[in-house]
């Protein structure tokens, strides 16, 4: 027994020893109803995909994938395949032997795209999926339990990143966001930010996987090379995005990166979270006094936030002591520091005036007693 009718609401019953359907609208046999069922496969189509196509990041020699699994036809119809890598040939070779595609590495290492399409009578079915390859011997980061990566991260914001084992692109764990609230404040927005620093002796590639569940087109994620937030190659900042691959070329030098998420105050919506995984770092991971920061876990929090004229920062501290306050621009250079005078353990909150200063995000740092306490500012004239 169902109901359901784009107009009128309706009953059907089917006898459990009967070939007839009795319905609001009267009686119809069998034969009838399988003719609206097979007209309706026909309008809906024979073809379909059943199964999700997954980004692969292809650190082994070889990886199969068996596409019988991933598309069905309702009639039961031979279905045949074809695959192409559509972009950045050499980095992955693809051989299809039936339903079962091959993928191994080529001489290229970077991003492909792998054009699939299936095909039953008159039906194709056209998708696509992403495979990422790094050099032999590359150094990566991902987040595992052997790995020393996090001396080398640190946290800023109004909450921090933790390892999650719940999602992962490769291997058992990624590095999930900071759970943040949403602002009380109109405008307002909250953040918390992952950082890290390296330093390479040649011009290279830049590249991790990341994950986004936010509310579209309001909360989102972002990602800066030295100061500068980059487009992601997909164009997508928000909403429900899983695994896929981000690549930038640097340059020799010494630079820092940033994954920072980001909320306003509208709501919640899906995890609420971004992840990265898999991060390739081209070069040597140096670290910016992680020691305190990273292990202690002490944040500067300040509001407003961003602000226009003097902002309230808040911090707990381990002891007495006398601390001082250094801020730092965007790219780095020390632009005030002011000792904060005596302070008592605990929670402390210390006035800041940038009135002069350029419009801009700014890093805080608080040195006391062997404590480092950073965070960030946004400061609008």
């Amino acid at each position: 027994m169902f109901a359901g009718s784009t107009a009128t609401p309706q009953l059907v019953i089917i006898g459990r020893n009967s070939r007839l359907v009795f319905s609001y609208y009267g009686y119809i046999v069998e034969d009838d109803i399988r003719a609206a069922i097979e007209s309706a496969i026909k309008e809906f189509g024979d073809l379909h995909q059943v199964g999700k196509l997954d980004n692969v990041f292809l650190d082994t020699t070889e990886l199969s994938v068996d596409l019988s699994q991933k598309f069905i036809s309702l009639g039961g119809h031979d279905i045949t395949y074809s695959a192409d890598p559509s972009s950045n040939p050499g980095v992955v070779n693809t051989e299809l032997i039936s339903n079962v595609l091959s993928l191994s590495r080529g001489e290229n290492t970077g991003i492909s795209e792998i054009a699939v399409t299936a095909a039953a009578l008159s039906d194709t079915v056209k998708t696509s999926f992403k495979v990422m390859t790094y050099p032999s011997g590359a150094q990566v980061v991902g987040f595992e339990e052997a790995e020393s990566w996090n001396d080398h991260f640190y946290y800023l914001g109004d909450a921090l990143w933790q390892r999650d084992q719940d999602t992962a692109q490769d291997g058992l764990y990624s590095l999930r966001s900071g759970n943040i609230p949403a602002p009380e404040i109109e405008d307002a927005v909250n953040w918390t930010l992952a950082r890290t620093e390296f330093i390479s002796d040649r011009d290279d590639t830049l590249a991790f996987a990341y994950k986004i569940s936010s509310q579209l087109g309001s909360d989102g994620f972002e990602f800066c090379i030295d100061g500068t937030a980059t487009e992601f190659p997909d164009g997508k900042w928000s909403g429900e995005l899983d695994w896929t691959f981000a690549e930038y070329p640097v340059k020799a030098g010494k630079h820092f990166i940033d994954w920072d998420y980001f909320k306003w105050e509208y709501g919640f919506a899906g995890k609420d979270a971004a992840w990265i995984d898999i991060v390739r770092i081209p070069g040597v991971l140096s670290g910016i006094e992680t020691g305190t920061a990273s292990k202690g876990y002490d944040l500067i929090s300040s509001y407003p936030n961003p602000f226009n004229s003097t902002a309230v920062l808040s911090f707990d501290l381990r002891s007495d002591s006398a601390p001082v306050l250094t801020v730092f621009n965007i790219e780095g250079e020390l632009v005030f520091e002011k000792s904060a005078g005596s302070m008592k353990k605990g929670s402390n909150i210390f006035k800041i005036d940038l009135n002069g200063f350029d419009s801009g995000a700014y890093f805080c740092r608080i040195k006391a007693d062997g404590q480092v306490i950073n965070g960030k500012i946004l400061y609008l004239k």
